[in-house]
């Protein structure tokens, strides 16, 4: 949300296995409102620099990277 209110490019830093079964979905939550808000930096055509480091496995990828 920052750098939707300060208009400044976004840089996130992912190492994730995914979402976890024992987390239900407050996990699946964090990633809805993560999509939510890349989704809003694409409409203001604001910068977003995703940085994928070891561990990143399918969902997450697919969810900040593509």
């Amino acid at each position: 949300n920052y750098a939707l209110e300060n208009r400044c490019p976004f840089v996130c830093f992912a190492a994730s296995g995914g979402a976890r079964m024992q987390e239900a979905l407050i996990s699946l939550m964090q990633m809805a409102k993560t999509s939510a808000v890349l989704a809003r930096l694409r409409e203001e055509g604001l910068p977003f620099i995703s940085v994928l480091t070891d561990p990143v496995y399918g969902g997450v990828s697919a969810s900040l990277a593509m």
